[in-house]
């Protein structure tokens, strides 16, 4: 072989190992991107999607951020739908790329529906069930947009087959036939227990947010009153009504051979501590320990109980306790995180607080308590940007606008808190401090002056 086809092969060779190096860089790039991202930070999933843009998982991740902007964009329609058409574009991408994902196409058909084409929304899904034909959820949905399209025929066939294969999904069935048509006989013809009917339909209504679930709670309580799995719901929905006495009856109806009674109790607990009961509560509390160990409720209420009372090293202890049973629990990182603010370890608050916002993203109240520990320490880069993550995340918030405002100030960028002043003071128009600082703004005045 003579020297140049020995350097050409060695350079096929060299280039060949660069271009396997690449890809590998581009896919590791890309998901570092993505485990980075953490559903604030659009511009690391773009870069994931840039270095893998054939991954469909990136892409429906940004389809599902498009799709809570959209939620987030209530007060205007106009908005809310570019966001709705962002997603839809996305998920589009994702199931060709990925058309064997049942998730994925009925995810679009919810998009569908959001976008009011109740049709193509049961098309998409029905795509889903010839991937998944035994799935009862998705007969269920498919139910939803037929009845929404006006094929009341297919909707109950689709109805049906979803509470044949899982006959506690009733919800459904009872959109079908309760809430409008009232047919109370074709109901129990479907569903002989009728109690158990009312509490399923008073599920439907809690997860929707109605107060008319309770109506149903008590109808189900009626007709079968000692069935601890009634009791237990009704409680819980009442103490969330802050129906404090009828929640403490209810909970104390159900007794200690119930699989409810631990949680029976940690609601008792929950009860007392709400009141201002600290002994009561911690009583409570550790009855459902005894009786429930691993309960990781219990521990998690028991350190409020010990944080309120002043016992940090308890708390903490509780705290821990609790996030051995259940790893994900941001609830009870950022309980920490305001345990070891008091404590002046912001090192500490501040990696609680990380942690609390990695199992729940969506809180901008995480996100402002780390902002104001950065600003306590004068980081005000990192502050600002925790700032901005809660306002993409509310941004109807007041306070979070205000705290804006100060960190702009501080840093010396004096048109970006004067813009800031302005969207505060549009959902305070009454505050008079707002508008007083945003005149001594104007005025290219200190606050001191």
């Amino acid at each position: 072989m003579g020297k140049t086809s020995r350097w050409v092969l060695s350079t096929l060779v060299v280039l060949g190992a660069l271009g396997m190096i690449f890809s590998v860089v581009r896919i590791y790039g890309a998901e570092w991107s993505f485990q980075r991202w953490q559903g604030s930070r659009l511009p690391r999933l773009n870069t994931a999607i840039g270095l893998s843009p054939a991954n469909p998982r990136y892409r429906y991740e940004r389809a599902v951020y498009f799709e809570r902007r959209a939620l987030e964009a209530g007060a205007s329609i106009f908005e809310r739908r570019v966001w709705l058409n962002k997603a839809h574009a996305e998920l589009q991408e994702v199931v060709g790329r990925a058309p064997t994902q049942g998730r994925y196409f009925f995810h679009l058909g919810w998009i569908e529906g959001s976008l009011g084409r109740p049709e193509a929304a049961a098309e998409a899904i029905r795509i889903a069930l010839d991937l998944d034909p035994r799935n009862p959820f998705l007969f269920h949905s498919v139910g939803l947009f037929h009845r929404r399209a006006g094929d009341e025929t297919q909707a109950k066939a689709a109805f049906l087959q979803a509470h044949e294969f899982m006959p506690e999904l009733l919800p459904g069935t009872l959109e079908l036939y309760w809430e409008e048509t009232q047919q109370y006989e074709d109901l129990r013809q479907t569903v002989p227990d009728i109690a158990e009917a009312h509490f399923q339909f008073g599920q439907f209504l809690d997860r929707q947010g109605k107060e008319e679930a309770e109506i149903e709670f008590q109808k189900a309580l009626e007709l079968d009153p000692d069935k601890d799995t009634f009791q237990m719901r009704a409680a819980q929905f009442s103490f969330r009504q802050r129906e404090y006495a009828r929640a403490q009856d209810l909970s104390e109806a159900i007794g200690r051979g119930s699989p409810y009674y631990a949680g029976a109790r940690v609601l008792l607990g929950r009860i007392a501590f709400a009141q201002g009961d600290d002994l009561t509560a911690q009583s409570r509390l550790l009855e459902a320990a005894q009786v429930e160990p691993t309960n990781f409720e219990v521990y998690l209420n028991l350190g409020k109980v010990y944080f309120r009372q002043g016992d940090r090293e308890a708390a903490i202890s509780s705290y821990e306790r609790a996030l051995s049973l259940k790893l994900d629990l941001a609830e009870a990182y950022a309980d920490l995180g305001q345990i070891y603010v008091q404590g002046g370890e912001e090192d500490q608050a501040i990696q609680a607080y990380q942690q609390a916002l990695q199992h729940n993203p969506e809180s901008w109240e995480f996100h402002l308590r780390l902002a104001r520990i950065y600003l306590g320490r004068q980081e005000h880069v990192e502050g600002i940007d925790r700032l901005k993550a809660a306002i993409d995340l509310n941004p109807a918030v007041s306070v979070l606008h205000r705290q804006l405002c100060q960190a702009y100030e501080a840093v010396g960028r004096s048109e970006e808190a004067i813009a800031a002043y302005e969207r505060a003071l549009e959902l305070e128009p009454g505050s008079r401090w707002l508008k007083e600082q945003l005149s001594r703004l104007r005025a290219g005045r200190r606050p001191q002056e």
